[in-house]
């Protein structure tokens, strides 16, 4: 029953990072200037990354840990570098 609980933790803090991190971040003008950042193009960056981490994770360090972007950096860059 533990591991189940586990289980629905990552899997809704997954879906969680997946949902907010393109919303809070195509906020930012693009470095085109021409509008802000692509939202789709955001989603499948941060996918396409947490499945990479989670696959190095599993097995190099043979750690069964998820990884994936940290809201922290998203919003730094969202709100002080992508404004300028």
């Amino acid at each position: 029953m533990k591991k189940n609980i586990g289980r629905i933790t990552i899997f809704l803090s997954l879906m969680y990072i997946l949902t907010v991190n393109p919303g809070l971040v195509s906020g930012a003008t693009s470095i085109t200037g021409s509008g802000n950042m692509n939202y789709f193009g955001i989603f499948f960056a941060t996918a396409l990354v947490s499945g990479i981490c989670c696959i190095i994770m599993g097995l190099f360090a043979n750690i069964p840990v998820v990884m994936s972007t940290s809201m922290e950096m998203n919003a730094l860059v969202a709100f002080n570098i992508g404004v300028l």
